[in-house]
């Protein structure tokens, strides 16, 4: 009989890291069934939709990390990775499993050029508004709520612009 792959319960969960504006180490952190029928894959395909609705296929190797760049996401290499709610998509053994993750590397990169100013309690304060809208950001898209995530960088986006403030 042949071997399936399912994540356990649908609980499809991954760690997203930024390691530059240029590339993402995605590492898979899904509970994979094990029992006798089933088998853990060597890699499986993930569909990522990013923020201006342009999709990819990546293949995600279960054992390790996996760098990925702009070359992956928009088949250009070299170009920093924009920000934004991106959608990671797998079927599961039939089912479609969905989850969102924010980039807010430009943002942040712009929120450390104000605070290696930041010279007075209003620049300190103006810091901390901008770091609580980036924090929604992210959890806002990892509760799968893109209306509120998008709110939520378009007025730090905002906040940052109207300060100058940029990378």
């Amino acid at each position: 009989m042949p071997k399936c792959s399912c994540i356990r319960n649908n609980n499809y969960d991954f760690n997203l890291n930024v390691y530059s504006c240029y590339s993402l180490i995605y590492t898979d952190l899904s509970e994979w069934m094990t029992e006798e029928q089933y088998v853990i894959p060597e890699s499986y395909n993930v569909e990522v939709t990013s923020p201006d609705g342009q999709k990819a296929i990546l293949t995600i190797k279960t054992d390790q990390a996996n760098k990925i760049t702009s070359e992956h996401l928009y088949s250009i290499p070299g170009l920093c990775i924009t920000d934004g709610v991106y959608c990671f998509k797998i079927d599961n053994c039939q089912d479609i499993i969905t989850k969102s993750k924010a980039i807010t590397c430009k943002l942040e990169c712009r929120k450390d050029s104000l605070v290696i100013k930041a010279s007075s309690d209003e620049d300190w304060e103006n810091i901390k508004e901008i770091e609580s809208h980036i924090s929604a950001i992210h959890s806002q898209a990892n509760i799968g709520n893109f209306t509120e995530a998008n709110k939520e960088y378009k007025f730090a986006k905002k906040l940052l612009d109207n300060l100058n403030c940029d990378c």
